[in-house]
């Protein structure tokens, strides 16, 4: 696998040009909810110095560290959606050069990257889809040419993913796995040596999680409480929906977001996608001895996708759809290129399925469609950004409120109404910001302490039925929270056009204090 310097050259050009200009087009997006500012809250409170999953609930640090340095830009929601789309950038620069390295021409290259384009409309999974596409590109490199330096890159991208999330680490571990089987089976590579290689680039890119441990007091045992004791206490890594299928009705999850004919899609993706993939690593592990090596690329992304599936399968929506499947769409035009009829079909049947399961996602889309659902507004001298009407007249109620209390006390906002806080200056007043799982007594009293500890002026609180669960309203996951915020908060006076599922309380006693006892 060689490449030349016009090579390289020319793929980064292609992955500048197509994100850049992505980036350009949508850095005004409206603001991503509860997940980009889950995001967003957790970069300036790192470049605080507080200790992310000890100090605050969060992802693991590695998304956190990738963005500080883009603070320099600014430090609104703009500087963190350009760290994500320069992260992206480097995972799908890795995919173009696996892709050129093994010979696949440059329409390959170019479909590749507007794949990568059209499947992320969402700033904050730009991170997850990255580390995929840099391990993805590892293991095309160790399916194309099993020296030891691939298998070191390999290992290198498992370690990487685990600094950016465990279960990444371990998605793009089991891939590593399966690959290291599919070559010693076609090449006879002695598996000893090459895992060995494997740990060892694992344990480099990996350091920093494992130094961040043994050094930062607390991180480990958060980390482990958070990742490992609270996951298998709930015995799921995510909030499950249905999972779609072509022989049932579309789901809420998916008929919500796309139009009619993506949600009779969408089912065919979550089935075709991972059976297809089983399929490829069968026939790798099992066919000619030959087959494997003729189409790394196909291979290496089918050995990735097993294992990811798992992520997509645990919230069985969109979103997470859109996380992994570029990967399988990228190996799949890669495997038609073996001439103009077959690639050409695979660039339509990937063209419809992304026009009408992702393109529906785009911000710019739906602004296109409903223009009077949207308004550009500037908050407290920032960039204008676009935001929902209901969400510009939720902001405008809190930074009315915000002036007029004027202090820098934490307020809280939850369960999924921490993405305000950035745009007011603000910390939380509670450590788990994004409760939106059912919490014990003991969670809930100490939340209520965390609460009384810093005399939280304002409390933000969504109502909505998650996943239109009533279960999973907050007053029934945090029933002793509520009570407690009833018994110290009233309503805010808002104007009647605030989102009906948010209230915003105030603390007794607080200067300035107008209530309205008919909101509840």
């Amino acid at each position: 696998m060689i490449l030349s310097a016009v090579d390289v050259l020319v793929c980064v050009g292609v992955v500048a040009v197509v994100l850049g200009a992505q980036l350009v087009a949508t850095i005004d997006d409206p603001p991503g909810g509860a997940d980009e500012g889950y995001l967003w809250y957790g970069v300036l409170a790192v470049a605080r110095a507080e200790v992310p999953l000890r100090d605050f609930r969060s992802y693991e640090p590695g998304r956190y560290w990738v963005s500080l340095p883009f603070l320099v830009l600014g430090r609104g929601l703009p500087s963190i959606r350009v760290a994500a789309t320069a992260m992206l950038a480097a995972g799908t620069l890795a995919v173009a050069l696996a892709l050129r390295g093994t010979g696949r021409g440059w329409p390959v290259v170019v479909v590749a990257v507007l794949i990568v384009a059209a499947w992320s409309p969402i700033f904050q999974k730009r991170h997850d889809q990255a580390v995929l596409l840099l391990a993805a590109a590892a293991l095309v490199w160790v399916m194309a040419d099993p020296a030891p330096a691939s298998f070191v890159a390999a290992g290198a991208a498992v370690g990487l993913a685990l600094v950016f999330g465990l279960n990444l680490g371990l998605y793009a571990g089991a891939a590593t796995g399966l690959a290291q089987l599919i070559v010693a089976r076609r090449v006879g590579v002695d598996l000893l040596p090459a895992s060995g290689r494997v740990l060892f680039g694992a344990f480099v890119a990996g350091s920093p999680l494992l130094v961040m441990t043994l050094a930062v007091r607390g991180f480990g045992r958060a980390l482990v409480q958070r990742r490992v004791v609270d996951t298998t206490r709930r015995g799921a890594t995510n909030l499950a929906l249905p999972v779609p299928v072509p022989w049932r009705p579309p789901p809420r999850q998916v008929r919500m977001v796309v139009g009619r004919f993506g949600a009779r899609l969408a089912p065919l993706l979550f089935v075709v996608v991972p059976t297809a993939a089983a399929v490829v690593v069968a026939v790798a592990l099992f066919g000619p001895d030959d087959w494997a090596g003729a189409h790394p690329v196909l291979v290496g992304s089918a050995a990735l996708t097993l294992p990811a599936w798992h992520h997509v399968t645990s919230r069985a929506d969109i979103e997470h759809l859109s996380n992994v499947i570029a990967v399988p769409l990228i190996g799949f035009v890669a495997f038609a290129d073996a001439g103009v009829v077959p690639l050409v079909v695979a660039i339509v049947a990937v063209a419809v399925a992304t026009g009408a399961v992702s393109m529906p996602r785009h911000p710019w889309v739906k602004r296109r469609r409903e223009p009077a659902a949207y308004v550009r507004r500037s908050i407290r001298g920032r960039r204008a950004l676009w935001f929902r009407t209901v969400d510009a007249v939720l902001v405008d109620a809190a930074v009315g409120l915000r002036d007029e209390i004027a202090d820098d006390r934490p307020w809280l906002a939850v369960p999924m109404t921490l993405w305000l806080l950035p745009f007011l200056g603000l910390r939380s007043a509670v450590y788990d910001s994004f409760c939106v799982y059912p919490a014990s007594p003991d969670a809930q009293e100490r939340m209520i302490g965390e609460i009384d500890a810093t005399a939280a002026p304002v409390a933000v609180v969504g109502l909505s039925a998650l996943d239109g669960r009533e279960d999973l309203r907050f007053p029934a996951t945090h029933p002793r929270v509520w009570a407690h915020l009833c018994d110290l908060y009233d309503p805010v006076v808002p104007d009647r056009s605030l989102p009906g599922s948010v209230r915003i309380l105030r603390r007794r006693g607080t200067v300035g204090q107008a209530a309205d006892p008919a909101i509840t």
